[in-house]
């Protein structure tokens, strides 16, 4: 993500996000592909091959596209003017070489390494925007991950290609979000309140209205996608609500992603890192309970239990909306007292 913020304008960037969005929920329908491999015969050493060649092939793309990989290393030459200096003052390479060693170098090398690992959890405590949305981020992809798990369990009596249409649907719901957006949404809706304006910048909070409008259709397809996958009910109802489930997770998470980047655009690695951390973490706590939990509930209620969790979640961007200018103020007066 650190490179990629890197290499895009803040205009493209807004687009540009939601590809990453895409791509970094894709993996989530690993447990609908599981499921169908496992129900074709396929044992687990042939799904660990699967698996080591689609993270080489991954490995290949990254080596071959990213242009950081094949930047040449060079030896930076002192200038004329400060060599000419360098030797005015006495200083010559073998003094550099000995005081770059010395224990006072060593020492502000250490600092330093203690002060890049803090960072992060100086940055989480200080700033209730970033606790807020990296929460907020965590719970909306873990609710993704286990409606995937969920799903696999509720279509065990379902032919395998229905069980490839529910993960492709979530997907292609998650596409076509990416594409009213970028077609529509952004530059008709987002672009002209932007101009508005003038020179100064938007607020990030600009970018929350794609989430607050997003946020109520999430628990609405959890319930919708439960409580019809039966086999009295088409299955094109259950397909539509994977459809605007993943339209839903993708104008979330794009906004909020956007938002983060906004605000904290010095420590976007740190800042974006905690909602990795705690997404992994919430879906590790889950996984620990979920074959008991699985067992327990039906698929009826256990959608509706996510969904009860997605509706306590959907004030957090309205809440963000109106109180996010002080909130920011205050982490930037209590960063600034560090």
């Amino acid at each position: 993500m650190n490179v990629h913020t890197g290499s895009w304008d803040s205009e493209d960037r807004e687009k540009e996000i939601g590809n990453y969005v895409l791509n970094s929920m894709s993996p989530s329908a690993g447990a609908m592909l599981g499921l169908t491999l496992s129900n074709n015969g396929i044992d687990w050493r042939s799904t660990c091959w699967i698996l080591s060649i689609i993270a080489g092939l991954c490995t290949a793309l990254v080596v071959g596209t990213f242009r950081e990989t094949h930047l040449k290393s060079t030896t930076v030459q002192p200038r004329p003017s400060e060599a000419a200096t360098a030797n005015e003052n006495g200083h010559n390479d073998e003094t550099d070489t000995t005081n770059q060693s010395s224990p006072s170098n060593v020492r502000c090398t250490g600092n330093k390494s203690l002060q890049t690992i803090a960072k992060p959890y100086v940055l989480l405590g200080r700033s209730p925007i970033l606790i807020a949305s990296s929460i907020y981020l965590a719970l909306v992809g873990t609710l993704l991950s286990t409606f995937f798990k969920v799903a696999a369990v509720g279509l065990l009596g379902y032919p395998p290609i229905i069980q490839m249409f529910v993960s492709s649907a979530v997907l292609l719901g998650c596409t076509i979000g990416l594409i009213l957006h970028n077609v529509l949404i952004y530059p008709r809706y987002y672009l002209p309140r932007v101009h508005r304006f003038g020179p100064d910048l938007a607020p990030p909070e600009l970018r929350l209205s794609l989430a607050i409008c997003a946020a109520p259709l999430l628990p609405c397809s959890l319930l919708l996608f439960g409580w019809t996958l039966s086999p009295h009910i088409c299955v094109a109802v259950p397909l539509l609500a994977c459809l605007t489930l993943g339209l839903s997770v993708q104008w979330i998470m794009q906004a909020m992603v956007n938002y983060v980047i906004d605000i904290f655009q010095d420590v976007v690695a740190s800042a974006l890192s905690w909602h990795t951390v705690l997404t992994y973490t919430f879906v590790t706590a889950f996984s620990v309970y979920s074959d008991h939990i699985l067992r327990t509930l039906s698929t009826q209620l256990m959608s509706t239990l996510m969904a009860c969790v997605a509706v306590a979640v959907v004030p957090v961007p309205i809440l963000l909306t109106r109180y996010g200018p002080a909130l920011r103020a205050k982490s930037r007066r209590l960063l600034e007292s560090e």
